[in-house]
């Protein structure tokens, strides 16, 4: 079927299409088409946002006739002009789309608005048009930094953003630089390294400062969402060179310059959601003088016992183990998008996020009791110092659900302790089932065993000799490596394929013969 109309001065067609996909009935050439809840236009059709896959990585599909052409016209774009028309019922051929405001499209297609994937076609890469919050954005797929990926356009960088793989955006210096009539705004935003850049992002429900957020995309102007406060936080993540927002001030916090709102009271910091938030005292970034700001309401918390961040703690330090899952491998841990395997990005959230409140220690520098100084590469490398953990028994000690296990090694100063511990996946110390599981090294397996652990040569690290938590220097097959550590087969992972050595003097977990 097609029908026909006057547009003003053009004379422009619509084809509608009956798709297999359709989960709502189709209408007909119906100018003022309203799509309910749920649902978004998609030509003349409303269509469940499910058909087209997860929010927030909507790609719109194309629109194919019976005889497989490709139609004259295209969907509706969103009225973001003020020309008055009614963005429910425009229909625009592709060639007619309103980018007379001043902006540019890197490599000509980055940022450019559109509708379906051929409005975004470019010899040589493999394009999309991204449908955020229902607007239009053509962007590169399977990009990286040109040995790992395809290399972006300039004026555009390989982002993760929201999506499940990174993607190129047009990067900017301001607002003016993006599609500001659309609903973008010029963000700063950590790449894959954890590095700011500015990029034109889409703002969908702009949330002051302090408000809750699930994505960037609900909060105004620069701001990012941080993950680690109950129901995330609107902030700008780096105000080293920036001013706040008015009626923030930049703290440090986590180890950098954050914007946090600032308060008198805790009632002053009460947010949509009846988040928990109260009026706690920070350091100025600049002077560390002390300021009072929004943090959370949960305060006091030991040494050992699950946090977001470190206003939780009584020690003022949390530490965060990971702060979002990998897209397409949801069994490990993240903070960066480079902590996740090609083309995958970290997905951040507050639901995803894992820390215990903790101190700093070292060689010389005793935890209270019962905690005990934990030196794993969670932390960093190994230099002598580590972070103040529980002491343990069992899992249950440990809290779990914050990513942690009690594991028997040698805590710097206590040798031979159980003590809880953080250990991401494919650490040293952790299981394998082969060398490719390791983030580093090799996986330390018997012959045809399905399982053992990761590991690498004692000296690996400045030193010699010196293993992280739970492992210490052993030999092994003619070779000094890092070995897990065992009072018994129990502490071996899998007592199936591992078995505690307690031949030696310090027993460690070696592969089952």
């Amino acid at each position: 079927m097609t029908c026909s109309w006057s547009h003003r001065a053009f004379g422009l067609f619509c084809w509608v299409v009956l798709l297999s996909l359709v989960s709502l009935p189709q209408a007909a050439c119906d100018s003022g088409l309203k799509c309910p809840a749920g649902t978004v236009k998609y030509g003349n059709t409303c269509k469940a946002v499910d058909d087209f896959g997860e929010q927030g990585d909507l790609v719109l599909p194309e629109i194919v006739h019976p005889d497989g052409s490709q139609p004259d016209t295209v969907g509706e774009i969103p009225d973001a002009h003020g020309d008055g028309v009614d963005p429910d019922s425009e229909v625009i051929d592709d060639t007619l789309l309103d980018v007379s405001y001043d902006v540019s499209w890197p490599g000509g297609l980055v940022g450019k608005p559109c509708n379906i994937t051929t409005q975004c076609e470019m010899e040589g890469f493999s394009t999309t048009c991204l449908g955020w919050s229902k607007k239009g954005y053509c962007t590169i797929k399977d990009c990286g930094d040109g040995t790992t990926g395809v290399l972006c356009p300039d004026g555009s960088l390989c982002m993760g953003v929201s999506l499940k793989q990174p993607v190129c955006i047009q990067s900017c210096a301001s607002d003016a630089d993006c599609r500001v009539r659309d609903g973008f705004a010029c963000k700063l935003m950590p790449d894959a390294s954890g590095a700011m850049q500015s990029i034109c992002h889409e703002v969908d429900v702009p949330g002051a400062t302090g408000d809750g957020c699930l994505s960037a995309s609900e909060c105004a102007g620069e701001a990012g969402c941080l993950a680690t406060f109950p129901g995330g936080y609107c902030t700008l993540l780096s105000c080293k060179d920036r001013p706040c927002p008015g009626g923030a001030a930049c703290v440090l916090f986590g180890g950098e310059s954050v914007c946090l709102k600032s308060c008198v009271v805790s009632a002053d910091c009460q947010v949509a959601g009846n988040l928990p938030r109260a009026c706690v005292t920070k350091r100025d970034a600049a002077t560390f003088a002390e300021v009072l700001v929004c943090g959370s309401s949960e305060v006091g918390a030991a040494i050992g016992k699950p946090c977001l961040n470190e206003t939780e703690c009584a020690s003022g330090r949390c530490e965060v183990i990971a702060t979002g899952r990998c897209s397409f491998d949801s069994d490990r841990l993240c903070k960066l998008d480079n902590d996740c395997g090609l083309n995958q990005v970290c997905q951040n959230g507050s639901d995803k996020t894992l820390g215990l409140c903790s101190a700093d220690c070292s060689a010389s520098i005793q935890c209270p009791n019962p905690a005990y100084c934990v030196e794993t590469l969670v932390f960093g490398t190994l230099t002598g110092k580590g972070r103040c953990m529980a002491g343990c028994t069992q899992n249950a000690d440990c809290g779990v659900e914050s990513g942690v296990d009690c594991i028997y090694g040698d805590p710097l100063l206590d040798p031979g302790r159980y003590a809880c511990a953080m250990l991401v996946q494919g650490e040293i110390g952790t299981r394998c089932q082969g060398n490719s599981d390791c983030r580093q090294g090799f996986c330390l397996q018997g012959q045809g065993a399905a399982s053992g652990y990761c590991t690498f040569g004692c000296d690996k690290f400045t030193g010699g000799g010196h293993c992280p938590f739970p492992t210490t220097c052993g030999d092994f097959d003619a070779q000094q490596i890092c070995m897990r550590r065992c009072l018994s087969d129990a502490d071996c992972l899998d007592p199936t394929v591992l078995r505690c050595d307690t031949n030696r003097s310090l027993p460690v977990c070696i592969p089952v013969v």
